[in-house]
């Protein structure tokens, strides 16, 4: 999914559940993609995302790992908004065609329900959601 939908989502989260903590709700948005960091190395090699660098963070397990310590030190709210905002992450990039590894480490199976093309061509199209040049080749294919 692009970052655009991924910061949808928290709005949506803040807007149904008001005690949420907009601050945690945004971290954990980001950490399974480790802070936008995979889109700089993406450019030498697509594998940074959801293979072998980023991938353990695409994982149902790693988000509630974190989760854990943000619950001892900043309280209940920003555990849930952390642990809500980063598992949404995990779950709505399955509906993509990169697929994630939703259950490592127990298994290194990808994936994928393959609703939304994967757009990975680099971060500035990325953080305005798809490039109308995709959206037009993307409509060719349903006509």
């Amino acid at each position: 999914m692009s970052v655009t939908a991924h910061l949808t989502e928290q709005f949506i989260l803040k807007k149904e559940f008001t005690k949420l903590n907009s601050k945690w709700l945004f971290v954990g948005a980001y950490i399974p993609d480790g802070w936008g960091l995979d889109r700089l190395f993406m450019a030498f090699d697509k594998g940074f995302h959801r293979d072998y660098v980023f991938g353990w963070s695409h994982s149902l397990l790693v988000p509630l790992l974190l989760a854990l310590p943000i619950r001892a030190i900043f309280g209940k709210w920003a555990f849930w908004s952390f642990l809500l905002s980063a598992e949404l992450h995990v779950i709505t990039d399955v509906l993509d065609t990169a697929g994630v590894k939703l259950f490592w480490p127990f298994l290194d199976t990808k994936y994928s329900i393959g609703i939304f093309p994967w757009y990975d061509k680099g971060t500035i199209p990325d953080l305005i959601g798809f490039s109308r040049h995709r959206l037009r080749l993307d409509s060719k294919r349903f006509s």
